[in-house]
């Protein structure tokens, strides 16, 4: 297991910033076994709460999965150099996303694992999951990409 004072300061682990970090914390990160296990309290303050229907949309679990697949790769890349910024990565897609509930409600606490199955040449795919407890809400198969370079990946495009 991966031991980190940031941990606690999900802030510092992803290039989101402020109102945009969903994460509450993160729980453990096991470089060995590719995987990390990250918390979400949904509150009135959550991003995307909606207060008439007291729930965050399901479809913010595919968010809370990619926020926790960028700090797993901060934590097991880069984080043991103060001065290495967050690496910006894209969502290439979702597989299978599947959920028993139609969103996550007020005072639940989430537990977002996402486990890494496949790495090469700055691709990677992961199985993540989202419970409460012990029961399992949603699940799916995320494929990400992180450039060496942003700037000069996006300029190929433009």
């Amino acid at each position: 297991m991966i031991m980190n004072t940031l941990f606690n300061d999900v802030e510092k682990l992803l290039p989101q910033k402020n109102k945009m970090v969903l994460l509450s914390r993160i729980l453990a990160c096991h470089k060995n076994e590719k995987e990390l296990i990250s918390e979400v309290l949904i509150s009135r303050d959550s991003m995307f709460f909606d207060e008439k229907k007291q729930y965050v949309p399901v479809w913010v679990g595919i968010e809370y999965m990619a926020q926790s697949i960028a700090a797993f790769s901060y934590l097991v890349n880069c984080g043991t150099e103060a001065e290495t910024e967050p690496k910006i990565g894209f969502l290439l897609g979702t597989r299978k996303y599947d959920c028993s509930v139609f969103g996550f409600k007020l005072n639940q606490v989430l537990q977002i694992n996402v486990k890494q199955l496949y790495y090469d040449n700055n691709l990677a795919a992961f199985e993540c999951s989202i419970k409460d407890k012990e029961q399992l809400l949603a699940k799916a198969q995320v494929n990400a990409f992180s450039p060496d370079s942003v700037t000069e990946f996006l300029k190929k495009y433009q």
